[in-house]
């Protein structure tokens, strides 16, 4: 199975489990050395963080260890991904997970 790569320009868009409303987009500016992510309620961005390249790494590694501490020994499925009608990829998990619970 071909691993997907986040594109500049594409946003890789997650639900919050508490709301259908409430989302988070993740958007590439290799151009700028940026990661964007930003927080959505609705249609309305409610919030952006723009996270250097060079500090992405300290951010994967702090979700790998929540990750790790925080999943059961055998792990979830993996979540679903799916394009919508504007090309956006969107991953939907499958199962509530253990954040914000």
């Amino acid at each position: 199975m071909e691993e997907e790569q986040l594109r500049p320009g594409e946003r890789v868009w997650f639900h919050d489990q508490r709301s259908p409303d409430r989302r988070m987009a993740v958007t590439s500016h290799r151009d700028e050395g940026l990661v964007v992510i930003s927080l959505w309620r609705g249609d309305t961005c409610t919030g952006t963080f723009r996270l250097r390249l060079a500090d992405a790494a300290s951010l994967v590694a702090a979700l790998a260890s929540a990750l790790a501490q925080g999943l059961p020994v055998a792990g979830p499925a993996a979540p679903t991904k799916r394009a919508d009608e504007r090309g956006y990829l969107w991953v939907v998990p499958d199962s509530p997970g253990r954040i914000g619970e």
